[in-house]
């Protein structure tokens, strides 16, 4: 089954890459026919022979890609015989690729370029008829696979497929016939699309007419006439096949990418619209022509698609600029009507004119994805750049901020300025780059000279909102047609492409230089993303560096709790005692990820330098970091940069359970740090007992200390043990001062202490005196 499917997806690609080379051909066969004067002999059944088995290769096309969608496949043999036939069909096809580009070149080559030509045709130069033998002898083989596909998908999803080199060729091909008196039997059925009834025959008036033999019916309408499909559709007479997605019935817009036209880098072609030489009818009766009832009455028969009174309004001399309040030719191309844009043009509407929004019937074209319509517009003068005021888009800046592939295409070929801004300050690329736009839309616009560094208002280049969109396909087309990827549009690319890690590959892939952005690899582990990291790596970005001269990704990497950063870091250089905020192994301790402290010692962090690690764990109340830090042999005692010690921090926050771990692993009470621990102990109620406790550790000093705190003499310890009981009773020579001893202690705590020698204490019955001899 897997394999049936790669088949079948490797099939669908051979196909897409033949139909691309019959769409390059369409361009260049339709460039031949604009250039040639006249054509050699079998041309013409040349080049309906091959539309015809490009229309086959488009419904094959869509066929497999339809199946694919479905998870439907072929047998085997099947998906074999198609690759076949579509490698015979891409040799033919290069065949005639090679024969017209030998025809352009002698076209390009003047007078002697055509006598060669001439020559060939004497000397029996047949490359025409055996195109046409290999062409028909193709066509035919294709033709049995095209039918299973149209009876799978109907004829309306195989004109999507159509690309824009076909309609246009279809175009000019079906405008050839009919000029030439050889239209098909469709269009003799439907001539009135294309010319005007009698009533519109007639000279004008003197001075004014003018004859038929001097003008030419006006042209079918692009891509008129080429599918059946066209009879089934009686309200879009004139509607392209291929383009009927576009009409007004159809709520599929040209904006969704299974409908967005083929388009080759490369084939970059304008045109220069010619409004003086399409056809001009020009009334036979102008009498009473500016009565207003027969201004509402044109009015009304544009709206009612009454095609034959429209004539005859227009034949009787009703002006079709009706003003700005009820413009006709835009309300025909709001109702999609191909044959009343015809005519109005064809009696002399204004193109570009406007109604009272500022909205040019072109722009309403765009807006209704109506490309029936936009065409005659645009051959008759319509300007894709014009706008009325600031707050007004031009019809290109519509048809690129939609997506609209085959409006924004046609424009272009017509004058469309790609560099122009929208009303928002917008570049035509940056304001139709979203998730969805196709690559090829992006490359019709670079192809037709779009700035890739032009900015916004806002300084945002098309590259900024192709990363900021996730679009790489985008940004490598920006970057090979010569976008800057080190550019500040508005900041460096690289930043927001840290977020994007297929955009920085491909930018540091072309040229951006990381050194313009310092801190970068910290921004992609403060994301928290590891791949950006790693390509940041391989690019050879320094892991130390710091961002805004702050912030390090090993630092970043434990704030996050982020392990998988972190040895990344540490495997590739990352500095363990290089700070940011914090150095490292105190961010371990304030941000208690103290499984990040065993790796980062091992990678040489040094805990004794700056000091105040143990303070920090004290401070912080991490008590399990505390544990571990003194038995990896920190001090105690060690005092952070501002002085302040373990202890008396420990104090300070009231902290028992450390004060006892710290003394119990050898804290000094006699240190001093923001105080002294014995002094800031008295503001602790529990902590008021030590008093006692200092005295039976022999602590003569804790002593003068605490009383100088303001501790009473008389303080007793669980309500028993009075300083100067406990003195007498543990008989510390160096301490107590009776009758034979040094009485240092006892002199102090009597006449400097003010102790009570009639209170009793521990060792103390009521008869008894405080001293003992």
């Amino acid at each position: 089954m897997a394999n049936s499917t790669k088949a079948q997806a490797a099939c669908l690609d051979l196909c897409r890459k033949t139909t691309a080379l019959g769409d390059r051909i369409s361009v260049r066969m339709l460039e031949y026919l604009t250039m040639v004067t006249k054509q050699p002999h079998g041309l013409d059944v040349l080049v309906h022979d091959f539309l015809d088995t490009c229309e086959i290769l488009f419904s094959i096309e869509a066929g497999l890609g339809e199946c694919i969608r479905n998870a439907q496949t072929f047998p085997g043999d099947v998906i074999s015989e198609l690759s076949k036939k579509f490698r015979v069909t891409q040799a033919d096809f290069q065949l005639l690729d090679q024969m017209l580009g030998r025809f352009l070149e002698n076209e390009r080559k003047g007078a002697m370029g055509r006598m060669r030509r001439g020559w060939g045709r004497i000397f029996g130069d047949n490359d025409i008829e055996k195109m046409i033998t290999a062409i028909g002898r193709t066509r035919e083989s294709l033709r049995m696979s095209a039918l299973m596909f149209k009876w799978r998908l109907g004829n309306e999803k195989i004109e999507n497929e159509l690309g824009i080199g076909y309609t246009g060729l279809a175009a000019a091909l079906d405008r050839m016939d009919t000029w030439a008196g050889v239209a098909r039997s469709k269009a003799s059925e439907h001539g009135s699309q294309y010319r005007p009834s009698s009533a519109s025959q007639h000279c004008g008036i003197e001075g004014h007419g003018v004859s038929t033999s001097q003008q030419a019916p006006l042209p079918p309408l692009p891509w008129a006439e080429r599918s059946s499909s066209m009879n089934q559709d009686p309200l879009n007479p004139g509607l392209p096949p291929d383009l009927r997605q576009y009409g007004g019935h159809n709520n599929h817009t040209a904006g969704s990418i299974s409908s967005n036209e083929r388009y080759h880098s490369g084939t970059a072609a304008t045109l220069k619209a010619d409004p003086f030489s399409m056809p001009r009818w020009n009334p036979r009766n102008t009498a009473g022509a500016d009565g207003a009832n027969l201004k509402i009455a044109l009015i009304s028969a544009v709206r009612g698609k009454n095609h034959k009174l429209i004539e005859q309004l227009l034949d009787r001399g009703i002006s079709p600029n009706t003003g700005p309040d009820h413009l006709t030719l835009k309300e025909a191309v709001a109702n999609c009507d191909a044959e009343a844009v015809r005519l109005l043009l064809l009696f002399g509407a204004d193109p570009n004119g406007t109604d009272r929004d500022g909205v040019t019937p072109l722009f309403a074209a765009v807006e209704k994805s109506f490309l029936a319509g936009a065409v005659p517009l645009l051959k008759y003068g319509a300007d894709p750049n014009f706008t009325r005021g600031p707050d007004n888009e031009t019809a290109l800046a519509a048809a690129a901020i939609a997506n609209k592939v085959n409006f924004a295409h046609l424009l272009l070929i017509y004058g469309g300025d790609p560099n122009q801004l929208t009303a928002t300050g917008e570049t035509l690329l940056s304001s139709a780059i979203n998730k969805k736009t196709p690559k090829k839309f992006i490359d019709l616009v670079l192809d037709y000279g779009a700035d890739p560094d032009g900015k916004s208002r806002e300084g945002k280049t098309a590259l900024f909102e192709a990363i900021q969109n996730s679009r790489v396909d985008i940004v490598t087309s920006l970057l090979d047609h010569g976008a800057n990827p080190n550019l500040p549009g508005p900041k460096h690319m690289l930043w927001p492409a840290t977020y994007q890690t297929p955009c920085l590959q491909v930018l540091l892939a072309h040229g951006a230089d990381y050194k313009k952005c310092p801190g970068i690899m910290e921004l992609a582990a403060s994301v928290n993303n590891i791949e950006s990291v790693k390509v940041l790596i391989k690019a050879g970005v320094d892991p130390n560096v710091k961002k805004d001269s702050v912030y390090t990704p090993l630092c970043t990497s434990i704030r996050d709790n982020r392990k998988d950063i972190f040895d990344l870091l540490i495997s590739n250089g990352a500095d363990p005692n290089t700070p940011a905020s914090e150095h490292p192994a105190f961010k371990c301790i304030t941000h208690n990820r103290l499984h990040f402290l065993p790796p980062l010692v091992a990678a040489g962090a040094n805990l004794s330098s700056p000091k105040g690690i143990v303070e920090i764990a004290v401070s912080v109340n991490n008590m399990e970091a505390l544990n571990w830090l003194l038995e990896q042999g920190m001090n105690p005692n060690d005092k952070n940069p501002m002085g302040h010690s373990p202890l008396a921090t420990a104090v300070r926050e009231n902290r028992v359970e450390m004060v006892d771990l710290l003394l119990t692993r050898g804290a000094d009470p006699n240190v001093r740090g923001q105080d002294w621990p014995v002094c800031m102990a008295v503001r602790n109620p529990p902590i008021l007992k030590l008093m006692e406790m200092a005295v039976v550790a022999n602590q003569l000093e804790s002593v003068k200390l605490l009383l100088a705190a303001g501790v009473s003499v008389e303080g007793k310890n669980g309500g028993v043990f009075s300083p100067l009981t406990s003195a007498i009773r543990e008989d510390r020579k160096d301490i107590l001062l009776g009758v034979a001893l040094n009485a240092a202690l006892v002199t102090f705590l009597i006449n400097e202490g003010g102790a009570d020698i009639n209170a009793p204490g521990a060792s103390r019955c009521p008869s008894d005196t405080p001293v003992f001899v």
